[in-house]
C-alpha cells in the first residue's frame, strides 16, 4: 500500500503554541491503523507493519506469510529480518548463490542487501534463515534523484565533480566503466565510491543507469570557526628533561634537534584538513647543514598508498591562509620563530600532509587526521560522516589501497584517490554554535545551544573548547546530544587560553585618552583621536560594544571610559569614523590608555581594525543596498572586505601608558574611514600566523573555536602512535593502534568536568528561550558524561602512560587490548583491585559500522538511532554485585523538525526546560543479576567507574547483544578497545547468550598450560534442541566429539591439549539453552608422572 507524503508535516506558527510537529499515521481501506499513532482516537498499531520509502514511492511492507507461491526477482533485494543475520546464515545463502552485500538497521529490524542471479523462492530464505520478516525488491530502474547543496557552485560550469555511489555488488571496474560510457572522465577511486568530472548532459545517463545507486555534487565545506596550553593537556611534564631542556635552548631546530627522544611526534605524519599550511613560516621547517630550510613535510618513504608521485592530493607546497597554518602549528610547530622554542605545538617533530580541502573525508593520509572545519550546518549525519565512519570501521582497508600490495583485482584502476591503508585516527572539531549569538563569524546554521554538534561522526573523537586556565567549557563550544541521542562531544581541549566573566554587579573597563597614526620616521601624527577636544571630538566615537561616557582624568583632561557587563560580548569594542585617510603597512599607530576594574592579568589580546568602506564599518543589509546606493554611488557593496584586522597585545597597568606598534600586518595601503580597537575578554591560542612580505610571526585568534581544540587532541595522538611504536618495537604500517584505541584511552584518562561558579558566563540559549522569565539559565555539567563537555578533558601525560608495561611475546599491553566479540558471545576478563585504590574504571570503545547508507544519511529519520553493533559491558565484584555503564538521558525532540525548531526558523532555540536536563547515572534496581535495561543501547563507548572499589579479583564482562555487521579478519566478530585502570587477565571463562539464537554458530575458545591435563566440567543446564549440535574440537581442530541434547550437562570432559574449542551450531527450528563451563581443572603432567615411592614396615 502506497500514499502521497508531500504534505506530511504541519507545522504550529504561533509561538505561544506547542505540540509536537507532526502526527503520522497508516491505514488500511477498513480504516484500521496499521502504523504510527491516531492523535485523534489515541490507538497505536498493533500490527507489525514496516514504512517503507523508496527513490520516491513510500508503501508498507508486512511480515511474510508463508505463502509458498511468493517470489523474489533475480537482481538486488532488501532482506528485513527480525534477528542479526549470523555468519552461518550468510554462508548458507551464499552456497545458493544469494549473496549479501551491506547490513544496516530499519525500524528496529535488520536491513540487509542481497543480490541473486535467480529468482529465489521465499520458502527457501524462510527455511534458511531465523526470523525472516520480508524481502522488498530493490527499485534501481527509477532514475536516482541527484543530491544538489544550495551552496552547490555548478551552474556556470560545463562539468561539475561528482561523487558516483555504485551499489555494493558492482566491481570497481564495472562501475568505472558506466560512469565512463557516461561521459565522466578524471575518474578517481575512493573508499566504496567514484569521484569523477561529469558533463551537465551526462547525468541523465547516470541517473537511469541501474548499477548507480546515488549520486552527489561534490561542494567545499566552510571552517568551524604557550605553555600554559601544553600545561592543560599535561603534555608540558613529558618535555622537561634534560635532553629535551637542552634542545630547547637551541637557536634554531635542525633535522637533529630532540631526534630520538620521547614525546616528540618523530616518525608520525599527521594531515591537517584545512585550508593549507604556510610551509614558508620557520615553524614548519628544520634546518639543514648548510642553513636551508626544509619543510616538514610527508616524504614518499611515509605513504602507504598507491602511487605517491600521481595522486593530486599530494600537495606539499603551502597556502597561505591563516586557519590552516594555526591548526597545524598546535599540532607541531617546533617554535623556530620564538625564544626557547616557546611557541611550539604539541609534537614538533611530525611530518604534515597538508591537504587544502576540508570536504573530503574519502582522502584521508597519515597516522593521525585533523579536521578543525565543519561537515554541514544542520547537525544531521551526513554522507561525510558515513564515509569516514565506514572507513574507520574497516580499519582503512579498501580493495583500492590493495593495488599496492598486489592483492587488489582493480588492475588498470591507477587514479585511486582515496589516500593510504596507514591504521589512524580521525580528530574532528565540535563547532563552535553552543551561545545565544548570532554572529555569523563563527556561527554555522540556526542551532544554537544544545543539538549543536556538527560533527556528528560515530567513531572519530570529536573535541569541545574548554579554557586552559579555568578550566571550563568555553562559552560557545558546540554541545550534545546528537539528534539521535548519542554523547557528543566526546573529550574537551584548550581552544582559548581563558575567559574573562563579567556581569552586571562584576563589569570591566577600559579608559583610552587618544589615538594616533604616524608616518614612517615621523613624530607629527596625520590623524588624532582624541577625547581632550571634548565635547566636539568625542563626536568621533560611532559606537561601542559596552557603556560609552567621558571620563575626567583631571582638570581639563578628559579620556573615554568603556564599561562592559555582558561576556557574550567577548570584549570591549569602540569604533570610531572620520574622514578618508591613507593608512600604509609602515606607517604605526599609538594609543594611551589604562585598564579598570575586572581584568585578570596585565596582558590583553586584541586588534585594531581600519573600516575600507565609506557606507559603513559592516555590510549591510541586502536590502538597505539599493537606498545606500543613491549616497554612497561609488561603493562597491559586492566587495568582501569591509575590515583590516592589525591584531596586538596591550601589554596594561593600572596607571595610563602608551603603546606604539607597526601596522606591518596590512598587506597594501588603504583608504580607512573607520577605526575599531578590540579589548577581548578572550586570552587565545597563540599559534604560527602566515607569512606576510618575508615576516613570519604568530596570532592569537580572539575568539578562540573548537579549530584550535582539536588539534591538541591531534597532537596527543600523534605522541601515543610514537609511544607505541616505539614500546612495541614495530613499524606502524605493520602493528598499529585502531582508532577505538586511541579514542577508548583519551576517553579512559580523561579529567571530569563538573559545574561551577566560574562556568556560569553564559546563559543556555535553548534554557533562557523556552523558561522566558529573563533570568539566566546556565549550561549544567554534573559528575560523568554530559552534552556540555563529554567525558571530560584530555590528559596528555595519563593517555601515553597507558601504553606501557607491554609483553612482547603475547603482543598484549597489561592495561589496554583490542578484543574480539561475536554475536551472542559473553567474555570476560579479570582486573585485582589492591589497597589504596580508590577508583576502578573500565572503558569500552568500538569503531560501529555506519549500516546502509541511504538509510543512514536520510534526514527524514535525523532521530533514528545510528547505532548499528550494540555490545554491553558490566563488572562484577568480588563479592558478586554488579556495576553498570553510565548512562545520559537524551534531551525532548518531539517540538524539533529537520530545521532545527519548533516555531520560528530564524531562532534555532528548542523547548528544552532545566528539568529535562538530567546528570548521568550509573545505578540500577539490580545489583545482583543482569538487568537488560541498565546497560546504553545509544553509543559506542561505554565506562564502568566503581568509587572505592572492593578489594580483590574483579570481573569484566562484555557481551555482544546485537551484532549487524563484523569487521575482524574472519568476519564474524566486532573488534573493540577494552581499557582498566589496572592490569586485565584475560579469563578462560566464554559463554553464549541463554537462550540461544537459531540458525546461528556459536564458538568459544578456552586455553589451557601446554604441559597439562585439563578436566572441564559443563554446566548442568546445558543442552542444545532438536537439530542442534555442540561440538568439541582440540588445537589441531581434531574432534573430541559430537553431542547432542543434555549429553554435556555436567559431563566432564579430559583434554590433553592446550586448547578446547567448543563450537554450537543451531538449526532455524528450537532455542535452546546452550553451553556453560562449569569448572575448569589443569593438572601439569609432571605431578602426574611423579613417581610413588616403595612404603615399608618397620620392623621391630
Amino acid at each position: 500500500m502506497g500514499w502521497d507524503s508531500s504534505n506530511d508535516l504541519s507545522y504550529q506558527h504561533n509561538a505561544e503554541v506547542y505540540e509536537p510537529n507532526y502526527f503520522m499515521a497508516v491505514y488500511d481501506a477498513s480504516h484500521n491503523i496499521l502504523w504510527g499513532f491516531d492523535p485523534l482516537g489515541g490507538n497505536s498499531n498493533a500490527p507489525d507493519v514496516v514504512l517503507w520509502t523508496d527513490r520516491g514511492s513510500n508503501f508498507t511492507v508486512e511480515r511474510y506469510d508463508g505463502d509458498s507461491t511468493e517470489v523474489v526477482p533475480a537482481g538486488r533485494f532488501w532482506l528485513l529480518k527480525d534477528t542479526p543475520i549470523s555468519p552461518k546464515e550468510r554462508n548458507l545463502l551464499a552456497e545458493r548463490g544469494i549473496v549479501k552485500h551491506s547490513v544496516g538497521r530499519h525500524q528496529g529490524k535488520t536491513l540487509a542487501l542481497f543480490r541473486s542471479e535467480t529468482d529465489v523462492q521465499k520458502s527457501l530464505l524462510d527455511s534458511l534463515i531465523a526470523g525472516l520478516y520480508n524481502t522488498v525488491a530493490v527499485d534501481d530502474s527509477t532514475p536516482v534523484e541527484i543530491e544538489f547543496y544550495q551552496d552547490s557552485l555548478y551552474e556556470d560550469s560545463s562539468r561539475i565533480d561528482m561523487e558516483i555511489y555504485c551499489w555494493p555488488d558492482v566491481s570497481v571496474n564495472t562501475c568505472v566503466e558506466e560512469v565512463a560510457a557516461c561521459g565522466g572522465d578524471d575518474i578517481g577511486v575512493a573508499r566504496g565510491l567514484l569521484i569523477a568530472k561529469v558533463r551537465k548532459d551526462s547525468l541523465q545517463c547516470l541517473s537511469h543507469n541501474v548499477n548507480i545507486d546515488g549520486l552527489v555534487v561534490q561542494h567545499e565545506l566552510g571552517l568551524a570557526s604557550s605553555p600554559v596550553d601544553r600545561d592543560a593537556v599535561n603534555i608540558s611534564v613529558l618535555q622537561s628533561d634534560t635532553a629535551w631542556q637542552r634542545a630547547l635552548q637551541m637557536d634554531s631546530a635542525t633535522k637533529e634537534w630532540l631526534s630520538g627522544l620521547e614525546y616528540t611526534g618523530e616518525g608520525i605524519v599527521v594531515g591537517v584538513y584545512d585550508t593549507g599550511i604556510d610551509f614558508h613560516h620557520p615553524d614548519f621547517n628544520e634546518y639543514d647543514s648548510t642553513g636551508k630550510l626544509k619543510p616538514r613535510v610527508m616524504d614518499s618513504s611515509e605513504y602507504f598508498g598507491v602511487r605517491f608521485d600521481e595522486i593530486d592530493s599530494i600537495k606539499l607546497v603551502g597556502y597561505t591562509e591563516a586557519h590552516g597554518s594555526s591548526v597545524a602549528g598546535i599540532i607541531g610547530g617546533n617554535g623556530n620563530n620564538s625564544n626557547g622554542h616557546l611557541i611550539r605545538g604539541i609534537a614538533p617533530k611530525v611530518h604534515f600532509y597538508a591537504y587544502k580541502s576540508p570536504a573530503s573525508p574519502e582522502a584521508q593520509v597519515g597516522h593521525v587526521v585533523n579536521h578543525s572545519h565543519m561537515t554541514h550546518t544542520k547537525g544531521f549525519y551526513i554522507k561525510n560522516e558515513y564515509t569516514m565512519d565506514d572507513a574507520i570501521f574497516r580499519n582503512w582497508k579498501s580493495e583500492c589501497t590493495n593495488i599496492a600490495t598486489g592483492q587488489s583485482n582493480l588492475g588498470k584502476i591507477l587514479n585511486c584517490v582515496e589516500g593510504d591503508s596507514l591504521v589512524k585516527t580521525v580528530v574532528y572539531a565540535a563547532c563552535n554554535n553552543g551561545d545565544d549569538l548570532g554572529d555569523s563569524h563563527y556561527k554555522h546554521g540556526i542551532l544554537r545551544g544544545y543539538h549543536t554538534i556538527l560533527s556528528n561522526s560515530k567513531n572519530a573523537i570529536v573535541v569541545g573548547n574548554m579554557t586552559s586556565k579555568e578550566k571550563v567549557r568555553f562559552h560557545h563550544s558546540s554541545m550534545g546530544p546528537t539528534w539521535d541521542g548519542r554523547i557528543k562531544p566526546d573529550i574537551m581541549a584548550p581552544g582559548a587560553t581563558s575567559q574573562i566573566v563579567a556581569t552586571g554587579e562584576d563589569s570591566v573597563e577600559i579608559y583610552v585618552d587618544f589615538i594616533k597614526l604616524y608616518r614612517q620616521g615621523s613624530d607629527t601624527p596625520y590623524l588624532v583621536l582624541d577625547s581632550n577636544a571634548f565635547p566636539a571630538k568625542s563626536a568621533f566615537l560611532r559606537n561601542a560594544l559596552a557603556t560609552a561616557s567621558i571620563d575626567t582624568i583631571n582638570a581639563g583632561a578628559f579620556a573615554y571610559k568603556f564599561s562592559c557587563g555582558n561576556t557574550s560580548q567577548l570584549g570591549i569594542s569602540a569604533l570610531w569614523d572620520f574622514d578618508s585617510v591613507s593608512v600604509s603597512p609602515t606607517d604605526e599607530i599609538e594609543v594611551r590608555f589604562r585598564k579598570g576594574k575586572g581584568w585578570s592579568d596585565n596582558t590583553i589580546f586584541g586588534a585594531a581594525f581600519f573600516g575600507t568602506h565609506e557606507s559603513g564599518f559592516y555590510p549591510p543589509p541586502v536590502s538597505l543596498v539599493d537606498s545606500l546606493s543613491v549616497i554612497y554611488p561609488n561603493e562597491n557593496f559586492k566587495d568582501n572586505v569591509w575590515q583590516v584586522k592589525v591584531p596586538t597585545v596591550w601589554e596594561d597597568s593600572n596607571k595610563y601608558s602608551v603603546k606604539r606598534f607597526s601596522l606591518s600586518s596590512l598587506d597594501t595601503t588603504i583608504n580607512a574611514y573607520f577605526l575599531r580597537l578590540d579589548f577581548s575578554f578572550i586570552k587565545s591560542i597563540v599559534s604560527p600566523d602566515t607569512c606576510k612580505s618575508d615576516s613570519c610571526g604568530y596570532q592569537s585568534l580572539t575568539d578562540g573555536g573548537t579549530s584550535q581544540a582539536a588539534p591538541f587532541v591531534s597532537g596527543i595522538a600523534a605522541l601515543m602512535y610514537q609511544k607505541f611504536r616505539d614500546t612495541t618495537g614495530d613499524s606502524l604500517h605493520k602493528h598499529s593502534m585502531r582508532n577505538s584505541a586511541v579514542k577508548a584511552l583519551m576517553i579512559h584518562t580523561a579529567i571530569d568536568m563538573e559545574d561551577s561558579e566560574q562556568a556560569h558566563f553564559s546563559s543556555n540559549p535553548d534554557l533562557y528561550a523556552t523558561h522566558h522569565d529573563s533570568m539566566p539559565h546556565y549550561t549544567p555539567y554534573g559528575k560523568g558524561p554530559d552534552f556540555a563537555t563529554g567525558w571530560g578533558y584530555v590528559d596528555g601525560k595519563s593517555a601515553l602512560d597507558m601504553i606501557s608495561d607491554y609483553n612482547k611475546n603475547t603482543k598484549e599491553f597489561a592495561r589496554f587490548r583490542e578484543i574480539e566479540i561475536g554475536n551472542g558471545v559473553e567474555k570476560r576478563w579479570t582486573t585485582v583491585v589492591s589497597p589504596g585504590k580508590q577508583r576502578l574504571r573500565a572503558t569500552l570503545v568500538w569503531d560501529d559500522s555506519p549500516g546502509i547508507r541511504r538509510m543512514a544519511i536520510d534526514e527524514t529519520r535525523f532521530k533514528e538511532s545510528k547505532l548499528v553493533n550494540d555490545l554491553d559491558m558490566y563488572l562484577v565484584s568480588p563479592s558478586g554485585e554488579y556495576y553498570y555503564p553510565w548512562r545520559l538521558d537524551t534531551l525532548p525532540t518531539e517540538f524539533i523538525t529537520k530545521d532545527g525548531t519548533h516555531s520560528n526558523k530564524m531562532t534555532g532555540f528548542e523547548r528544552i526546560f532545566d528539568s529535562d536536563v538530567h546528570n548521568a547515572y550509573r545505578i540500577c534496581s539490580s545489583s545482583n543479576k543482569i538487568d537488560y535495561s541498565c546497560f546504553d543501547h545509544l553509543n559506542n563507548v561505554e565506562v564502568v567507574d566503581v568509587d572505592f572499589p572492593e578489594l580483590g579479583e574483579w570481573q569484566i564482562v562484555v557481551r555482544g547483544r546485537r551484532l549487524e555487521d563484523y569487521n575482524n579478519a574472519d568476519s564474524n566478530a566486532q573488534v573493540a578497545t577494552l581499557v582498566s585502570d589496572f592490569s586485565l587477565k584475560e579469563s578462560n571463562f566464554c559463554s553464549v547468550v541463554h537462550n540461544y539464537a537459531p540458525q546461528t554458530t556459536y564458538r568459544c575458545t578456552y586455553n589451557f598450560n601446554k604441559s597439562s591435563l585439563n578436566r572441564i566440567t559443563f554446566d548442568d543446564r546445558t543442552f542444545a534442541a532438536a537439530g542442534d549440535t555442540i561440538k568439541l574440537f582440540d588445537a589441531d581442530k581434531t574432534s573430541l566429539g559430537t553431542y547432542v541434547s543434555n549429553q554435556l550437562a555436567g559431563k566432564t570432559v579430559k583434554v590433553k591439549s592446550d586448547k578446547l574449542i567448543v563450537e554450537l551450531d543451531s538449526d532455524d527450528k528450537y532455542e535452546g539453552w546452550g553451553f556453560g563451563i562449569q569448572k575448569i581443572q589443569s593438572v601439569p603432567y609432571s605431578t602426574l608422572m611423579m613417581p610413588f615411592l616403595p612404603i615399608y614396615k618397620k620392623r621391630k
